[in-house]
């Protein structure tokens, strides 16, 4: 009895310790899935140079950039088009207790009509930066990441902004980003890819971020753009897509990743498991072998002696799994992780998002593992001589 408990006990842990995984796993790429799928929208159009997703690898003309604005596709209202001109570029976080370069993150260079565009952007703390000034936002995922606080310094080429609000976009990479005066961003420095021989007062444009006119806009735009004379327009591979499209381009390759790691996590640490459970379905076997055979003798036939093993073996697979879903849920409770997109080139900060559908997947793999370590003790227990089995200790 000790054996079998023993065994039965080191299954469950297995089961759990698989439940556990896929659960935590699944809740994270749920997470990244949810943040690029709701941040994204069809109303708003991603303009960018190349066939990058990152916005820092953009490079668009300020002559382009006008060209842009008055095609048709883009809404116009009394004030003009509503177009934001964004500059994306890297910046350093200043640690408060050393000298050091602290964290990199992109910095967005924006101007007034961005507010207008990102309208989901609102202030939690602080204020906006003002036009002109070293003053910056920060998100509320840097925030809560690097303690981030309204008085905290931004690093920019070799100029220090300050900290004067704290940001929340609903959902997004934005609240990984820092923003501040577009103008002042560009005062700072060239951009690496802006030729040298330009004068300082050049515009730089990563990215055009456009308003579209109705439903058919992203149509017309994208028409405009591909049957443009201008050399220039076809030289830089200007595009445009919608913000959900541009931001699903962001997210493919990470969640991609995520998948495939919880499949391998979870192929690696089933088959752990289902060594586990196989030894303990070995054990039950083993000391029911009388009470089997017995069974037999009696007229009892095959099958109602298989369901007995496979339903000890999946009431196993059941309590480990169950038990690895509860782990899972405290350990994930209102807890984020820090990732980072290459297609965006930034740091995410993503809260567990654990799904009825993720704790199904993870309850169902279990129960899969522990029909698949019934099959060979069950097996042995119905090939094994009634004889041998009553006289069995």
């Amino acid at each position: 009895m000790l054996t079998r408990a023993t065994s039965s006990f080191i299954a469950i842990l297995g089961f759990a310790g698989v439940s556990t995984m896929l659960v935590v796993l699944l809740s994270g790429r749920e997470a990244l899935q949810a943040m690029y799928d709701l941040a994204g929208r069809d109303d708003i159009a991603v303009v960018r140079a190349g066939d990058a997703t990152y916005e820092g690898e953009s490079v668009i003309p300020p002559g382009i950039a006008l060209e842009i604005e008055r095609m048709p596709g883009i809404e116009h209202n009394d004030n003009g088009a509503p177009v934001s001109k964004e500059l994306v570029r890297g910046a350093r976080l200043l640690p408060e207790d050393s000298d050091r370069l602290g964290v990199s993150l992109p910095f967005r260079g924006v101007t007034d009509r961005a507010f207008e565009v990102h309208p989901q952007l609102r202030i939690l703390t602080g204020r906006r930066f003002a036009s002109g000034k070293y003053e910056v936002i920060a998100g509320r995922g840097i925030a809560e990441q690097y303690r981030v606080h309204i008085g905290s310094k931004v690093r920019v080429q070799r100029a220090t902004l300050l900290v004067v609000g704290i940001f929340s976009s609903g959902v997004g990479s934005a609240e990984m980003e820092i923003w501040g005066d577009k103008g002042v961003f560009e005062s700072l420095g060239r951009p690496a890819g802006v030729d040298r021989g330009n004068t300082p007062a050049m515009e730089q444009i990563s990215t055009l971020w456009v308003k579209l006119a109705g439903p058919g806009g992203l149509q017309a735009l994208q028409g405009e753009i591909a049957g443009s004379k201008l050399p220039s327009m076809k030289a830089l591979h200007i595009r445009a897509a919608s913000e959900r499209q541009f931001l699903q381009a962001q997210s493919n390759d990470l969640i991609a990743s995520a998948s495939k790691a919880a499949v391998a996590v979870g192929l690696v640490m089933g088959i752990g498991a289902l060594f586990g459970a196989i030894n303990s379905m070995y054990a039950a076997v083993a000391s029911r072998s009388r009470e089997i055979a017995t069974l037999r003798a009696i007229g009892f036939r095959s099958l109602p002696v298989a369901v007995s093993v496979i339903v000890e073996a999946l009431l196993l697979a059941s309590a480990g799994g169950l038990i690895g879903v509860g782990v899972a849920l405290l350990a994930t409770h209102d807890m984020a992780f820090t990732i980072f997109n290459s297609g965006a080139s930034i740091n995410l900060a993503v809260h567990f998002m654990p799904t009825s559908a993720t704790i199904l997947v993870a309850l169902g793999y279990v129960l899969l593992l522990g029909a698949f370590s019934s099959i060979l003790p069950c097996t042995r227990a119905l090939r094994c001589p009634i004889p041998v089995g009553l006289f069995a200790r």
